[in-house]
C-alpha cells in the first residue's frame, strides 16, 4: 500500500465516528487484496503473500470486534467459518 492511501486512511480514522471507522477499515482491507492482486499479477509472489496476511490480519480484526450480543452477528460469524 502507498504512503499517501496510508495517510489518508490515518487522516480519516482520525476523522470518523464508529460506523465510519467499520467502512475505512474494510477500505484498507479491500486495498490490501488489491495490492495481492497487483503482486500476483507481477509474479511477485512474496508480495502477494504478505499483502494477502495483511488483509486477513484485517478481517481477523473485524471479527474479533463483533458483539455477539446481537444474533446477526453470530449469523455472520457462522458464514464466516463456513468460508474457511
Amino acid at each position: 500500500m502507498e504512503n499517501s492511501l496510508k495517510q489518508d486512511f490515518t487522516r480519516r480514522l482520525s476523522q470518523c465516528n464508529s460506523g465510519g471507522m467499520i467502512v475505512i477499515i474494510y477500505e484498507i482491507c479491500f486495498a490490501y487484496m488489491e495490492d495481492a492482486r497487483q503482486a500476483h499479477a507481477k509474479g511477485r509472489h512474496d508480495e502477494m503473500k504478505a499483502a494477502i496476511r495483511k488483509a486477513q490480519n484485517v478481517l481477523d480484526e473485524l471479527i474479533g470486534s463483533l458483539n455477539f450480543a446481537y444474533d446477526l452477528v453470530q449469523s455472520l460469524c457462522t458464514l464466516c467459518v463456513l468460508q474457511e
